[in-house]
């Protein structure tokens, strides 16, 4: 074969060398292209910072940032970057000052590499396509992690951070934990809602947990002996195999969420003698009873949705003189012991809601009751009503939905823009329960919340002691994102005072009378009334209802 000859050669030189150059180009206008990017973003974030060098918290979201090369030359002593949805894929650039970092809905993948950020304390890697966490285990001085909708299905990888103090992992692939492997002794607080559990074991290893989140996962079982016993906040709602949740240790528990699981019980329930919050709703086992020997220190219970005629509390039970707020919504009860309220004479808020009354039980031995609802029963008339309730310290009572209230007011309709969007993996109910269940007040309303601000990277519930503390709140819609609660409070009082003025001009003059004699007896019977079937009382509603009783 005849070999090439010194022209070819030499082209052939040519060429690679003309490769080489072009790549070399190419390489030095992408770097370039990037550094104009980022000094671009620079300037429209903090045009007026004379020292970029000295910049130590830069907030970089929703920029349509793809790249961050040479930020670390431009920053070099950053400590809090937030680059929270932009189209980043690499972390190349950061500078490896930084300790906390917010990259929420980026396009990361698992083989981001974290080697260079070692001295990171907080970390939001949430709504990436992140299938694993291996590649975070060189992060040994991490504190707080949240990496909540990826698709990852372990905890290898962050099971030997011995810093970390809260973890959230919701919305992903887990099935089954266990951590007794794992070295988290500082561990405060613990997310996994919304995963696929079927098995978490070695709970008895995280000595100073604060608070477990295992909210819509696929668990049948809960064991916290032995363990747990700074635990303030337990949430285990939506499991709906769960039948054994045993609470024998768990002395410093404050609030306990156990709805739509499949108890009969919670086992050892008297031993949480500091309990303030028990919300037992829609049980799925039918055997399920009012909760023997409560703790005297709770002070809201939600027993919504279970079917509790015959196993509501006789003479001999304990007192709850605690207790506050009380949620027999949908219960199925047609009447109610009076003895039941001589065990709980500090009651301030009850709701009988979606029951079968004919008459509403007799209250006036509750005389510190604030408000009552007793919506959609089969209260037929005003008299008994006023009975029930004749000098009660009431301030807010609803009867609507009732045949003594039909057609006397406006459709109870929310605005669908505030109706809260179903996320995935949200609902591990069981199948067709939406369609059957019954309509206990919504959970976006009035289900006991825990203010934990999204386990928000270092700012984790601004009081942490106060984690376990439950807030209701006034049967309002959920605010529209932007508005202030005051400012959506304001509007949405405004709107259904203008839909009953214009419901009131067009009804008949029976209808309008019946009206006006239902509020206004009813404010004459109790004079603390402000509310009444969700609008405000008027004094002119009392005195032309004198007139019509005269």
């Amino acid at each position: 074969m005849r070999s090439k000859g010194p022209k070819s050669a030499v082209r052939s030189h040519r060429e690679d060398t003309s490769a080489w150059l072009d790549a070399t180009i190419l390489t030095e206008m992408s770097f370039a292209i990037a550094q104009d990017r980022v000094l671009q973003v620079l300037t429209d974030v903090v045009p007026w910072q004379p020292d970029w060098e000295n910049l130590s918290v830069l907030d970089l979201s929703n920029r349509r940032v793809e790249t961050l090369m040479k930020l670390q030359d431009f920053c070099p002593n950053l400590l809090d970057v937030n680059l929270n949805d932009n189209l980043i894929v690499y972390l190349s650039g950061l500078p490896s000052s930084i300790r906390h970092l917010q990259v929420a809905r980026n396009r990361l993948s698992s083989l981001v590499s974290f080697a260079r950020l070692r001295n990171l304390q907080t970390l939001d890697i949430s709504e990436n396509a992140v299938e694993s966490i291996d590649n975070l285990c060189c992060l040994d001085s991490l504190k707080h992690l949240r990496a909540d909708s990826t698709q990852i299905d372990s905890i290898n990888g962050i099971d030997s951070i011995a810093t970390l103090e809260s973890i959230s992992l919701q919305h992903n692939n887990l099935k089954t934990i266990d951590l007794q492997g794992t070295t988290w002794t500082e561990l405060r607080h613990l997310s996994l809602s919304h995963n696929q559990l079927e098995s978490l074991t070695g709970l008895t290893h995280l000595a100073h947990l604060y608070t477990l989140q295992v909210e819509h996962n696929n668990l049948s079982q809960l064991d916290c002996r032995g363990g747990l016993r700074k635990l303030r906040l337990l949430r285990v709602s939506g499991n709906p195999r769960l039948s054994i949740l045993n609470i024998k240790d768990l002395a410093k528990l404050r609030t306990l969420y156990a709805d739509f699981c499949h108890l009969d019980e919670i086992q050892h329930l008297p031993h949480a003698k500091r309990l303030e919050n028990l919300s037992l709703r829609a049980q799925q086992n039918s055997d399920f009873r009012w909760p023997r020997h409560l703790p005297s220190s709770i002070q809201r219970m939600f027993l919504s949705g279970n079917p509790l005629q015959n196993s509501l509390p006789g003479e001999d039970a304990g007192e709850l003189t605690n207790l506050v707020y009380l949620e027999l919504a949908a219960c199925q009860l047609e009447q109610l012991p009076d003895h039941m309220w001589s065990l709980m004479p500090n009651l301030r808020h009850l709701n009988l809601d979606h029951n079968l009354f004919v008459e509403l039980p007799n209250l006036r031995a509750l005389h510190r009751l604030k408000r009552l609802s007793a919506v959609s029963c089969r209260l037929e008339k005003t008299a008994p009503i006023i009975r029930a309730l004749q000098d009660l310290p009431l301030e807010s009572l609803d009867t609507r939905m009732n045949a003594c209230t039909h057609g006397l007011y406006a459709p109870i309709i929310a605005p669908s823009r505030y109706v809260e969007p179903r996320t995935p993996n949200s609902d591990n109910l069981p199948k067709g329960f939406a369609s059957v269940a019954p309509p206990f007040p919504n959970p976006a309303v009035v289900q006991p919340a825990f203010s934990q601000k999204e386990l928000s990277l270092g700012k984790q519930a601004e009081d942490p002691s106060a984690a376990h503390k439950s807030f209701f709140h006034k049967r309002l819609p959920t605010p529209i994102r932007g508005a202030s609660n005051s400012e959506q409070g304001v509007s949405q009082t405004a709107m259904t005072l203008a839909a009953d003025a214009r419901f009131i001009r067009a009804l008949p003059e029976a209808a309008r009378q019946q009206r006006t004699l239902h509020r206004g007896v009813l404010a004459m019977a109790c004079a603390q009334l402000t509310h009444i079937d969700g609008l405000p009382v008027s004094d002119a509603e009392i005195e032309e209802a004198s007139r019509l009783l005269e």
